[in-house]
């Protein structure tokens, strides 16, 4: 909060590739980019993005600790202004000053509590113009397969999900990024309300970095205590239906680099 908008951005900037600033580029306008060609190849719509902001705003209303707990009308984010065609306002997550800790202990595996059981860090080219496909994240692909071969499971194993949107599009693409849907699949999972609290994977029941704020270097301690609380059934209104395996999902910048994270409840 001491922070200028410009000198945010410029910071946010410094994840970028450095030539692509030089002429213009900005956080925004790279998932824009992303979000344009998902749209082209799998009919994602505006109100498609729209529908996964409302969802977390929605979730936001029970977490006592979100900062932005309140409703938007798929009208209303439809109708912000665009910060890069077609992402608007209210499709981002807004950076905001927060804080989060845990504190881990190497234990039994047979004792009872929640247990991280598997991660994976994943890299790709940070110039949008290097990379094979934008329609999703290597980074994200290259770490879930990590973690999912060291927890011993698969994505079907995974009850619920905190994963990093800081755009709308970013959460759409995790869906499928991370195997919880099959490729091209998610925007038929957003229709159906699948990702809600109550859905067939629930996914932010936090609210998300939308609606709890982005404290960046927080936030992805701050999703694994989401899942610890909801492997905890600790949730209270936002408990999700009971799961034996959560997931964490974090990104740098435009994705160039994720870390993805498996808790287990034993």
């Amino acid at each position: 909060s001491d922070m200028l908008g410009a000198q945010v951005q410029s910071a946010l900037a410094s994840l970028l590739d450095r030539e692509a600033v030089f002429y213009g580029q900005t956080l925004a306008g790279e998932y824009a980019l992303m979000a344009r060609l998902y749209m082209e190849r799998y009919g994602l719509t505006l109100e498609d993005l729209a529908r996964v902001s409302f969802k977390n705003h929605a979730n936001a209303l029970l977490n006592p600790v979100a900062q932005f707990q309140f409703n938007l009308p798929l009208d209303q984010i439809m109708a912000s202004p665009e910060v890069a065609s077609p992402l608007r306002v209210l499709d981002a997550a807004s950076i905001c000053d927060g804080a989060a800790a845990l504190v881990m202990e190497r234990g039994d595996k047979r004792r009872k509590g929640v247990h991280l059981v598997g991660y994976g860090y994943g890299s790709t080219q940070r110039s949008l113009a290097d990379r094979a496909d934008l329609t999703g994240f290597a980074s994200t692909q290259q770490a879930a397969a990590l973690a999912y071969d060291m927890a011993g499971i698969n994505a079907r194993d995974i009850g619920f999900a905190e994963v990093h949107d800081i755009f709308t599009i970013s959460e759409v693409m995790a869906l499928e990024d991370l195997g919880l849907v099959t490729t091209g699949e998610a925007v038929k999972a957003v229709r159906a309300d699948d990702c809600r609290l109550k859905g067939k994977i629930p996914v932010n029941p936090s609210g998300g970095l939308k609606a709890c704020g982005h404290a960046c270097g927080g936030t992805g301690v701050r999703q694994a205590i989401e899942v610890y609380i909801q492997l905890s059934r600790e949730a209270g209104k936002r408990q999700v239906r009971s799961a034996s395996y959560g997931l964490t999902q974090a990104l740098t910048g435009n994705g160039c680099e994720s870390m993805v994270c498996i808790f287990q409840a034993v």
